[in-house]
């Protein structure tokens, strides 16, 4: 099972057609195309639109939130103390733009 959020708000509860393993077609169709993989959410994974930021895709704030939420506890540091981590362990801040697929770590892509 994974969640899909949606820049509107909406979370849906998505599962692959194939029993608990996606296609590189189901995934691009649920974020909107070419796919990439933040790797800093252990241990979920998220997926979403590489050209989000390029498409000028809308800002998705779940998803953002998930992501920031994941990435302060990969730090050990709390939500507001992360944007001060930039420039010491962490490159920039990311904001998801488009779909976001946030996948289970038991799930096979």
């Amino acid at each position: 099972m994974a969640k899909l959020y949606r820049p509107t708000g909406e979370i849906e509860e998505v599962k692959p057609a194939a029993k608990n393993k996606w296609t590189l077609k189901e995934l691009q169709e649920l974020v909107g195309g070419d796919i990439e993989l933040m790797p800093s959410v252990a241990p979920l994974r998220m997926l979403f639109h590489e050209l989000g930021k390029i498409l000028d895709l809308p800002t998705n704030d779940n998803a953002t939130k998930v992501l920031h939420t994941r990435m302060a506890q990969r730090l050990g540091v709390s939500i507001e103390q992360l944007p001060a981590e930039i420039g010491k362990r962490l490159r920039y801040l990311p904001t998801v733009r488009g779909n976001a697929l946030v996948l289970d770590v038991g799930e096979r892509m």
